[in-house]
């Protein structure tokens, strides 16, 4: 068994980590043994432990998540063949000694002649499957989506209101900085503008509304 990561989409494409010496970080900060320079992952974005035999995946509250074959998961045990994906780079875990080839999931099943020749026809109506990694992206958003709807529906305080609003974007959008702005047509002014940074900081330069 020779367990390990194998990237293989992304900035580091083809680049392997061996996982039974330890845990695997991965992040954008340099310090993690996978170092992604990517905006959409965190500093300190997830984990990959080598635990009695098996691979454990945690993720870090990163915040756009971390997807295992286009799902987004907190805490996951890892089977040979899965798919993480970490920001715009997928990471393929694999336990056997052959060589992973880019774009294909390893088969725990050897293939005969008469499968790799084996003709199949797709209805009309199967002839588009969905991408593992746009069903994970479809999760988050609509996930994202319930939380504004229940955000809106329980608090009162425009302040916090504003605050738990951009909170709810910033998992989707991989912005550091955002703003409100409140329109008043009545008056020529623009109204209130409500600026926010990512953590929860007010940023220290006010955006401005140009209108």
């Amino acid at each position: 068994m020779n367990p390990r990561i194998v990237a293989i989409s992304g900035p580091i494409e083809g680049k392997e980590f061996r996982l039974d010496s330890g845990a695997v970080s991965v992040g954008r900060d340099t310090s993690n043994q996978i170092a992604l320079l990517d905006s959409a992952v965190s500093r300190q974005h997830c984990i990959i432990e080598w635990l009695n035999g098996h691979a454990q995946l945690k993720d870090l509250e990163s915040h756009n998540g971390t997807f295992v074959n286009g799902i987004p998961v907190s805490l996951r045990m890892l089977s040979h063949g899965d798919v993480v994906r970490v920001g715009h780079c997928e990471l393929m875990y694999v336990i056997s000694d052959e060589p992973v080839i880019r774009g294909s999931t390893p088969s725990s099943e050897p293939k005969t002649p008469s499968d790799i020749l084996k003709t199949v026809t797709l209805r009309e109506s199967h002839r588009w499957l969905a991408n593992p990694t746009d069903v994970g992206r479809l999760a988050r958003d609509l996930n994202a989506l319930f939380k504004l709807s229940q955000t809106i529906n329980s608090i009162r305080d425009i302040g916090e209101l504003q605050r738990s609003l951009l909170d709810c974007i910033f998992e989707v959008v991989p912005a550091e900085r955002g703003a409100i702005v409140l329109l008043d047509r009545t008056e020529d002014e623009s109204g209130s503008v409500f600026p926010y940074e990512r953590g929860g900081d007010e940023p220290e330069s006010p955006f401005r509304a140009i209108w």
